[in-house]
């Protein structure tokens, strides 16, 4: 049977107790899309909670035979109208409908949106007609079971009594939920494309920084060359320092031994000059003694005139006395021994005359010595100047090597520096290509965890369309369950009007039911309202499954973030320490062109130096001549053979000539030739004066 509301619109279908009819409680297929219109039907089912219901309970004879062909007529319109798979039930007076949408796979959102509003305006149709329809017939239920003993046992027959507003509030908490759901799946899109630049991004810079990477080994490669060069010019540098060093040890050494001959030659002199000192104050004395010869000759010479007179005086008183004959005997011998004395007297005059000579000529030496020092005075002063020039030279030579030695060193540490800074070029190179390579992987991992996520975050997508989809068929099963509670309503109104009138008499339009088929239909309520919690449950489970995989995934996101962040820091020290390796090449570039310029300049200053050197190291060449001089004086003047030679002074100019060297620059031959031998005959002239005395 068909109970019918105020209205006349059609809520369920009954049959007898014989052959009971099962409520058609549908739920939608699990594989729908999401639809758009939810919160259109969530403000339908508040419109149906607020509504007020009115049901009326009426019965006729001829309702029972209409039942099936009407239930039928009703079916053949709603498949003739929804030939998409859609079925459409009119339910209550606020024309709430029931929408089952299984669209194929392949089509789009669009089509279904297109489709639901097509589907909503066919049975908002369907919903016209059957008012329309139904209005002059169908007004009385057939009630074939015993009347309810109250209506708390009708109710709790055909449902119980259930929290809806629970049952809605959950539901309208899906709803936002699964609003948030798709918020937040929009928001992980964006940063999917934010990321994906991001990506973009780090991969142009490691290729950035693998062509940098090639440049600096490029450049590693010229400067290995330039450090061949350079310890090429180095090694020059180090032979050139190398002569240099002999050079000044040569002139050290070269320095000393002038030094030293020097020296020697001074303390030579000195002892010449010494000697010259003595002779010329022995010459003093024997001048003096010439003089004290001289006197005493001249007062020899008055005694023996007076000897003289006395003894012609006293011969020729004894010539008188004695006779003429012996007078002339003493007269002739006295003129004899006058005559000897005479020649005493000019021997002794030619000697002093030759000591007058030898005093003059050794007057004519000491002046020619005075001269000769004072030129080797002036010789040895100019030597000293020169000495002290040498001096200063290798002074100035000593300070140019030491600060060439501190330049070597200074190169040699700038070059152990380059050195160290070449040897850990190409690890840093290495290192930034590794650093390149393993942001590139990370950019690739980056790039796969970001399809990943993508693909989590399409599968939550599709879990929250099922999620939708499963809400929706539970608001659906809501619906029915309210449906059915109406109906429960309805029959519980029906039951207490029957036990109102049954008192009364038999009412034509009381509807009689059994009790089988109320059990029947409030198991079958308490079923659909069963199935429609699991399914809540379910879809809050899903709810919560998306979520969890939502988190996830954001979880995974922030993590790839991280990692991107943390090679994006890699890779901007990655391109830091490349800038840093070009910036070291290029202090080394500028490093070995000062190098070499500076070693130009010490090269032309160590050549001008080492000219300067070999000018300075060479000898006097006079002073030999002058030593050989002042030898062969000093043997001339010193010689004791020359005081025991009683021959001429050819002889011992020949002997000095034949030993150490003739004196023709100081005396002429024919001077040499006219001296005589002085001291021998002064030495005889003095013995025989104290013979004489005596």
């Amino acid at each position: 049977m068909e109970v019918l509301d105020s209205n006349g619109h059609r809520e369920t279908r009954m049959q007898n107790a014989e052959n009971p009819a099962p409520v058609s409680v549908k739920s939608p297929d699990m594989s729908l899309e999401v639809q758009e219109k939810l919160p259109h039907n969530l403000a339908e089912h508040q419109k149906e909670l607020t509504s007020p219901v009115g049901h009326t309970v009426s019965s006729s004879p001829e309702m029972l035979s209409h039942i099936r062909p009407a239930q039928a007529s009703k079916e053949e319109g709603d498949h003739a109208i929804l030939p998409n798979k859609t079925e459409a039930k009119n339910i209550s007076e606020n024309g709430f409908t029931s929408v089952n949408t299984m669209p194929a796979a392949e089509m789009k959102s669009k089509e279904n949106n297109m489709n639901h509003h097509k589907n909503i305006a066919v049975a908002q149709e369907n919903i016209v007609k059957s008012e329309k329809g139904s209005e002059g017939s169908y007004r009385g239920l057939v009630d074939t079971t015993a009347p309810f003993e109250s209506v708390k046992e009708a109710v709790t027959k055909f449902g119980g009594i259930i929290d809806w507003k629970a049952y809605r509030a959950k539901s309208l908490e899906a709803v936002e939920e699964l609003k948030l759901l798709k918020e937040e799946l929009t928001s992980m899109h964006e940063q999917y494309a934010v990321l994906a630049t991001e990506r973009d991004v780090a991969i142009k810079r490691a290729e950035e920084v693998v062509a940098a990477a090639k440049d600096t080994e490029k450049q590693v490669e010229e400067l290995t060359l330039e450090l061949i060069a350079s310890k090429e010019s180095l090694e020059v540098a180090h032979a050139s320092h190398h002569e240099a060093e002999e050079h000044r040890l040569g002139a050290a050494l070269a320095k000393e031994q002038d030094c030293l001959a020097w020296e020697k030659e001074l303390q030579q002199v000195q002892e010449e000059l010494h000697q010259l000192n003595e002779q010329i104050v022995s010459k003093a004395n024997v001048e003096a003694e010439i003089d004290g010869n001289e006197h005493k000759l001249l007062s020899l010479k008055s005694e023996l005139a007076a000897y003289v007179d006395n003894k012609l005086n006293e011969e020729a008183g004894v010539i008188q006395e004695q006779g003429s004959d012996e007078a002339k005997e003493i007269s002739r011998s006295i003129k004899q021994a006058l005559v000897s004395k005479r020649k005493e007297l000019d021997e002794y005059r030619g000697k002093l005359e030759n000591a007058k000579t030898e005093a003059n000529l050794i007057r004519v030496i000491a002046e020619s010595l005075r001269s000769e020092l004072d030129r080797e005075k002036a010789s040895l002063s100019t030597l000293q100047q020169s000495e002290g020039m040498a001096s200063i030279t290798v002074s100035s030579l000593d300070a140019e090597l030491e600060r060439t030695k501190q330049e070597i060193e200074m190169i040699h540490k700038k070059e152990a520096e380059t050195r160290e800074k070449m040897a850990e070029l190409p690890r840093m190179l290495q290192q930034a290509a590794k650093e390149a390579e393993d942001a590139k992987m990370a950019a690739q991992s980056a790039q796969e965890e970001l399809r990943k996520a993508k693909e989590e975050a399409e599968q939550t997508k599709a879990a929250a369309t099922t999620a939708d989809i499963r809400l929706r068929a539970v608001l659906k099963e809501i619906e029915a369950s309210k449906a059915s509670e109406r109906l429960a309503v309805v029959a519980a109104q029906a039951m207490q009007e029957s036990e109102e009138t049954g008192s009364v008499g038999d009412s034509p339009r009381g509807v009689t039911l059994p009790i089988n088929e109320y059990h029947a239909l409030s198991k079958r309520v308490h079923e659909a309202e069963e199935v429609a919690n699991e399914k809540v449950a379910a879809a809050l489970a899903q709810i919560e499954l998306a979520k969890e995989s939502e988190s996830r995934s954001l979880e995974k996101l922030h993590e790839a973030s991280k990692e991107m962040d943390e090679k994006k820091s890699d890779l901007r020290i990655a391109l830091e320490r490349a800038e840093k390796a070009n910036e070291g090449k290029l202090g080394a570039e500028q490093e070995l062109r000062r190098w070499r310029a500076e070693h130009m300049q010490r090269r032309k200053a160590h050549e001008a130096t080492k000219h300067a050197v070999s000018t300075v190291s060479t000898p006097p060449r006079t002073f030999d001549e002058h030593k050989s001089s002042h030898q062969e004086d000093d043997v001339f003047l010193t010689d004791p053979k020359l005081h025991r030679s009683t021959g001429s002074v050819d002889h011992f100019v020949s002997d000095e000539k034949v030993q150490k060297g003739s004196v023709d620059h100081f005396v002429s031959d024919e001077k040499v030739q006219k001296k005589k031998s002085f001291f021998p005959q002064l030495s005889t002239l003095l013995s025989r004066k104290a013979q004489t005395q005596t």
